[in-house]
């Protein structure tokens, strides 16, 4: 499955768990596999336009008795208009990726989540 979203910048990065302007999808893990996470992010602008990359930050969440605890946590700025991050999953869970938004400039973004099984 995935999610498109216009998403407006955050007005201050230090409060990212305040703000809700993010895309966000839940999978469920059916047993031992990866977790492949696609971004298709804005275009780069070129140099001439002097605007930032887009800045994003990506959490990858696994559903806990206690709640949700962070299996991945990355922070970045990228020139690159599609980007890949592929994590092991050791068991059945209940997962949840979120892209936020934490650059300077509106625009749309794309979320893709697939869990693939290992293979048997």
């Amino acid at each position: 499955m995935s999610i498109t979203g216009y998403l407006v910048p955050f007005p201050d990065p230090g409060a990212w768990d305040l703000m809700s302007d993010r895309l966000e999808e839940e999978i469920q893990s059916t047993g031992p596999g990866q977790v492949l996470v696609r971004l298709a992010l804005p275009p780069v602008p070129s140099v001439a336009d002097n605007l930032p990359f887009a800045r994003k930050r990506l959490l990858l969440l696994q559903r806990e008795e206690s709640g949700w605890s962070t299996v991945y946590d990355a922070t970045t700025s990228s020139p690159e208009a599609q980007e890949e991050v592929r994590l092991d999953v050791p068991g059945p869970a209940t997962l949840r990726c979120r892209l936020m938004n934490i650059g300077g400039t509106e625009a749309q973004f794309t979320l893709e989540c697939v869990f693939i099984p290992a293979a048997a």
